[in-house]
């Protein structure tokens, strides 16, 4: 009887949807929570960042250099006089634009190369491993920075170019993963009967197996997009990146690497701004990982 009443009680409960499921798991995790709360108010302050500046981010007012944090400059001035909070405003802009673009780039390069490897093997497999396994093998900012310097020149000066040459070497990681998930999914009945009816390799791909694997994708966003500032700002900092007077963070932590026993807030308001946005996309990815593995109940 017991039994029957248990049956009878989940028969009874209304069914979630898998999405619903989902975020139910990653809202029992306070530190995603977080994490995602200050990811939506980093693309808030990027949406509307003339709105939220104090001063221009780019004039210069050398009578003002060098000030401290005060209520006029709530990050203080830099050499030049300009106002830190403001260009850390409009580094979010250029941190998140960096990070999505050249995300999607890898994702996009690694999902379909990945995806081929994985459904047709043979000769096809192990030719795009040769060639991810050619990448991986050289360093990733040495990679970057030769990209960054071989790519032409195209729209906002070297703006293009630096996210172009993240998205290109950090396709790898979701080129592997493409690559073994899809080396289970091509046994799975639902392709097979996919491929019974008819259905061309590309369609069973895009059409089937890509979508089976949304939750990896999702995490890879994430995680993609955390890499991909750390990159950004590591590439600025050498002289590489984002050229000046845009408000880099990496160019501002490279402006104030000297300065920083006598203007200590030149470095530490961007590199603080650059540790908390890296650590909230990881911490995010690590939270959507868990809640996309069904293993971890819902309430």
């Amino acid at each position: 009887m017991a039994q029957v009443a248990e049956e009878n009680l989940h028969a009874r409960r209304p069914r979630r949807s898998y999405w619903r499921d989902v975020w139910l798991r990653l809202r029992r995790n306070k530190l995603a929570m977080v994490s995602l709360v200050y990811v939506v108010l980093l693309g808030g302050v990027a949406l509307a960042a003339p709105l939220v500046q104090r001063h221009d981010p780019i004039v210069q007012d050398l009578e003002q250099a060098t000030q401290a944090p005060s209520r006029t400059h709530l990050f203080g001035t830099d050499l030049y006089g300009r106002d830190i909070f403001s260009r850390v405003v409009h580094g979010t802009r250029i941190a998140l634009i960096v990070g999505i673009i050249a995300t999607a780039v890898a994702i996009v390069i690694g999902v379909t190369f990945g995806g081929i490897a994985g459904y047709f093997g043979g000769f096809v497999d192990q030719a795009v491993i040769f060639v991810y396994s050619v990448v991986a093998t050289f360093p990733s900012l040495l990679f970057i920075l030769a990209l960054t310097n071989a790519l032409p020149p195209v729209g906002e000066p070297k703006l293009f170019k630096v996210y172009l040459a993240i998205g290109l070497s950090s396709w790898v990681g979701m080129c592997r993963l493409t690559r073994n998930l899809f080396r289970s999914f091509r046994e799975q009945e639902y392709v097979l009967a996919a491929r019974a009816l008819g259905a061309g390799p590309l369609r069973i791909i895009f059409g089937h197996m890509v979508p089976n694997m949304t939750g990896f994708i999702v995490v890879a966003i994430a995680g993609g997009i955390a890499g991909a500032i750390a990159a950004e700002a590591g590439i600025s900092f050498l002289g590489f990146g984002v050229a000046p007077p845009n408000p880099s963070w990496g160019v501002m932590v490279s402006d104030g690497r000297s300065y920083l026993q006598a203007a200590w807030w030149m470095i530490v308001c961007p590199a603080v701004a650059t540790l908390l946005a890296v650590f909230a996309f990881n911490l995010l990815a690590d939270g959507l990982r868990d809640a996309f593995d069904p293993r971890h109940e819902t309430v």
